[in-house]
């Protein structure tokens, strides 16, 4: 009698461990857990890319460590403060002053030069300047229309230099005036002479060397 129940209670068991068929799984003691293929490429993608992103940084880094060419901030930069006219006889003429910031207590005249672009990006030419015997210009471009020029000024409003067409572009010292170079500083200002009005045009600095330097400018 105790073993027919035996029996019966093994048939029992197995009838319950086999009732989803036969396993064909060669691992049947997985249990469906492992991963699956599609998952673990995935992983094995995001990894690559990590430690590809990883290898650029660094590298990249030392390249930029080694790089040693100039990075130069705003040396100079020009910002409107004055409009007005003034008089060279009986001839008036538009006049704007702009303030001087400089950052660098090195840049000369020699270095940097000014240019006047229109709305339209246009250089708006730049005029031969005369030094007038009265008047209350320092200077005057030698011919009306759009023409300009412009006189660099020390903070007491002293003549210090002129910036007009002679050369293609360069600056002159004021017949019995300080002599060339003028350093640019804190404190001066340009004043821009022209013929004509220059409203919504931009006064900009240019380099005059070969070496970079990071000028501003300032809209009239």
């Amino acid at each position: 009698m105790t073993a027919g129940v035996s029996k019966s209670h093994r048939l029992g068991r197995d009838h319950l461990v086999g009732s989803s068929g036969p396993s064909t799984s060669p691992h049947p003691y997985r249990g469906g857990r492992g991963v699956s293929p599609i998952i673990a490429t995935i992983l094995l993608v995001a990894i690559t890319v990590v430690l590809a992103a990883v290898l650029y940084l660094v590298v990249s880094g030392v390249f930029t460590s080694a790089d040693h060419s100039p990075h130069l901030p705003v040396a100079l930069a020009v910002t409107e403060s004055w409009k007005g006219n003034c008089s060279s006889g009986s001839t008036s003429l538009a006049e704007y002053r702009f303030g001087v910031d400089a950052t660098s207590s090195t840049l000369t005249t020699q270095e940097i030069g000014l240019q006047v672009v229109d709305v339209s990006n246009n250089i708006v030419p730049l005029g031969r300047a005369t030094v007038p015997t009265s008047g209350t210009c320092p200077a005057t471009p030698s011919s009306g229309g759009p023409m300009w020029v412009a006189v660099l000024e020390s903070p007491t409003s002293q003549p210090l230099a002129y910036w007009d067409s002679s050369a293609g572009g360069a600056w002159s010292a004021f017949p019995g005036g300080p002599s060339l170079p003028q350093t640019f500083s804190q404190g001066q200002s340009i004043l821009v002479i022209a013929g004509a009005d220059l409203s919504n045009d931009h006064l900009n600095g240019i380099s005059l060397t070969s070496t970079p330097v990071s000028v501003g400018g300032g809209g009239f």
